[in-house]
This record gives C-alpha cells, sequence and structure tokens, in this order.
C-alpha cells in the first residue's frame, strides 16, 4: 500500500488545499458540497498519515505470532493491527479536528458569506471587533468540546490506552 498510494498522501498533504478552494469552487459550487468538501480534503490527511505511521509501528512480533498460531489475515488485521493503529487513527482525529474547525471557517470566509465565518467577516468589515470574537470563541469551544468527545470515544474502544498512557486526561 506504501509503494502504490504513499506518494500521493505525502503529495496531498504536502499541497496547500486551501489554494485549491477556488477550483473545488468551480466544481461543487458555493453550496453546502463544497463545504464538505473543503472540511474533509483538512481532515484526511491527518487522520491517514498517522494510520499509515500507526501500522509501520505494529511490532513484527505480534504479527509472527498470529501467524503461528495460523491465523487468518482478517483476523489479524481485526485482533492485532487495529487494536495497536487505534491510538494512531484517535490522534489523527484529534488533529484532524483543529483542521477541520480551519477549514469549516475558511470555507465560509471563502464561498459565501453566511454562518459563522460570515458574522466574522461582516464583523470585521464593520470594525466591530467585540462581535467578531463572539463567532471566534464559539468556533473554539466547539473544537475544545469535539476534542473531548473524541477523547471519551477513545477510552471506550480503547480502554487499554489511558491505561497504558497514565490517564493524562486528555
Amino acid at each position: 500500500m506504501e509503494a502504490a498510494f504513499g506518494i500521493y498522501i505525502t503529495a496531498g498533504y504536502a499541497t496547500p488545499l486551501i489554494a485549491l478552494v477556488p477550483v473545488l469552487m468551480l466544481w461543487f459550487g458555493l453550496g453546502f458540497t463544497v463545504k464538505v468538501v473543503i472540511v474533509f480534503l483538512l481532515s484526511f490527511f491527518p487522520i491517514c498519515i498517522n494510520t499509515w505511521l500507526g501500522v509501520k509501528a505494529v511490532p513484527n512480533s505480534l504479527i509472527d505470532v498470529g501467524r503461528a498460531f495460523v491465523t487468518p489475515g482478517t483476523e489479524i488485521m481485526r485482533r492485532i493491527v487495529l487494536p495497536a493503529v487505534l491510538p494512531y487513527i484517535m490522534a489523527g482525529i484529534r488533529l484532524a479536528i483543529g483542521k477541520a474547525v480551519i477549514a469549516m471557517i475558511i470555507a465560509e470566509f471563502l464561498t459565501a458569506i453566511s454562518g459563522l465565518g460570515g458574522l466574522i467577516i461582516v464583523s470585521a468589515q464593520s470594525f466591530r471587533t467585540a462581535e467578531m470574537f463572539v463567532p471566534i470563541i464559539l468556533v473554539m469551544v466547539f473544537a475544545v468540546v469535539l476534542t473531548a468527545l473524541v477523547g471519551w470515544v477513545e477510552k471506550k474502544i480503547a480502554p487499554w490506552q489511558s491505561e497504558i498512557a497514565g490517564d493524562t486526561g486528555m
């Protein structure tokens, strides 16, 4: 997989995706779809790269033990690789939340003057600084809540990770 797709993932991550917004606007219009595409593109690469690094970090000795017990490949993936990669996926999701929030605001800045991004633009153009900070703080609270939700989900689906990490509360 790395030989086939690694260069494309690296190139996609290195590309300034914000520069592609005008092209995406041409392809998808100015509606909700283009905003979803922008958020997806900016969030995809942190999750993908972290998952990729997580798979590479799975100890070969664990996979060898699975093979020694004649475990099918699907079971090795489900019972050995996935639990080992789960913390990397969750870290990627945490990173992607920040990127997604940024993408959401940028998409609203550039595609239509609506939503929280629109409020920020209109308030800034009117020199109403106090009104400008309200949506900024709302977005910040939204990102913090999403990050906490991901932490809660991680504790539910990978409880062993909080035991290993010493439960730092993140």
